[in-house]
């Protein structure tokens, strides 16, 4: 634990950056206040205005460097994750909500197109011809146990077939999408008295 000097608040030592120059190694300031303190002083120099006014030119700039020193980048980066894995792991899920329904999106229009051939439009489609419900059990997708419909395909032809709830989709996979599977699970469950 250490005592921030701006702040005064007592915190975990992962909250100061490094500074070999201090005794103990670590800044004076903790993150929070030395964010705060670097854009003031980003600011009062106007490196931020010169960013905005020249940011095709900065963001070059990055990328020829980077690409020049790809390798000692890497290996920075990869150092920081290592010896950082709490920062590291916040920053990926950070990222992960601030990006969710965009990178979501882009995983079932991939997934969609590989495994089925469909695109995302022909899905929507698909899902308005069903009124958004299960094509087996009439369940609303907005619903219970539901997100969004799954695809249901042929897994001989990969033909593609309608759209259906996790559980009747599953359903079916433990059937082996056999029709006499299924009529004798469904006499089996008449005989014991369900309808």
């Amino acid at each position: 634990m250490k005592t921030c000097s701006k702040c005064k608040e007592t915190k975990e030592l992962k909250e100061f950056y490094k500074n070999k120059r201090n005794k103990d190694g670590l800044n004076l300031f903790c993150r929070a206040c030395d964010k705060v303190k670097r854009s003031n002083e980003a600011a009062k120099h106007g490196y931020q205005s010169y960013y905005e006014k020249n940011k095709e030119k900065v963001l070059s700039q990055s990328k020829t460097y980077y690409y020049e020193n790809k390798e000692k980048v890497n290996q920075r980066h990869t150092e920081y994750s290592k010896n950082n894995p709490e920062i590291n792991r916040k920053s990926r899920k950070d990222h992960y909500w601030r990006n969710r329904d965009k990178l979501l999106e882009g995983n079932r229009e991939y997934r969609y197109m590989r495994n089925y051939g469909l695109t995302l439009e022909r899905f929507d489609e698909m899902r308005a011809e069903q009124n958004h419900r299960c094509y087996i059990c009439n369940a609303h997708e907005a619903e219970e146990h539901l997100e969004v419909l799954n695809v249901d395909h042929d897994h001989e032809t990969g033909e593609v077939r309608k759209l259906l709830c996790s559980l009747c989709n599953k359903g079916l996979g433990l059937f082996k999408d056999s029709p006499a599977l299924l009529e004798n699970a469904s006499a089996y469950l008449r005989l014991h008295g369900k309808s």
